[in-house]
C-alpha cells in the first residue's frame, strides 16, 4: 500500500497479506480496511505481540504446525472500522488438548444474566477497553 511502508513494521503487515484476509472487505472498505489493518498489525508489534522466525529455521514438525493468520476487517457501531487479526486454530485440534487451547472469553449467556442482575438492581455499570487484552 503506497502511504504505509512495509519496513516499518519489520515485514509483518507484508507476512499478514500473504496471510487469509477478508478480500471482500478490502474492496468494500479499500483504503480504510487497509488502515484498519496496519493499526492492528502496528499495535501487536508495539506491544511485542510475536517475533519473527525465518521459515527455513524451522523443523519440518515445526513447519506443518505453524498457523495461518486470519485477518477480518469489522465494522463498528458507530461507523469505525476496525481490524482484528487471531490464529487458525484448527490445526492445533490434533496435537493440543482443548484446555490448553481455550480462550478466557465469559460465556455470551453468563454476560447477559449479570447484565440483567446490574439492571433489575439499579447497579452502576462501568466498561472499559483494554487494547490488546486478549494478546
Amino acid at each position: 500500500h503506497p502511504r504505509h511502508h512495509i519496513g516499518d513494521h519489520n515485514g509483518l503487515f507484508a507476512f499478514a497479506l500473504t496471510q487469509m484476509i477478508t478480500r471482500e472487505d478490502i474492496k468494500r472498505f479499500g483504503d480504510t480496511a487497509v488502515d484498519a489493518l496496519v493499526a492492528e498489525w502496528t499495535q501487536l508489534d508495539t506491544l511485542r505481540v510475536s517475533k519473527g522466525i525465518i521459515f527455513h529455521d524451522l523443523s519440518p514438525v515445526d513447519r506443518k504446525r505453524a498457523l495461518r493468520l486470519v485477518q477480518l476487517i469489522k465494522e463498528k457501531r458507530n461507523g469505525k472500522i476496525k481490524g482484528r487479526t487471531c490464529a487458525d486454530g484448527k490445526p492445533q485440534r490434533s496435537y493440543i488438548e482443548e484446555s490448553d487451547s481455550t480462550s478466557p472469553t465469559v460465556p455470551f449467556e453468563a454476560l447477559m444474566i449479570t447484565l440483567m442482575i446490574d439492571a433489575l438492581e439499579d447497579r452502576y455499570v462501568v466498561t472499559a477497553d483494554v487494547p490488546g487484552s486478549f494478546l
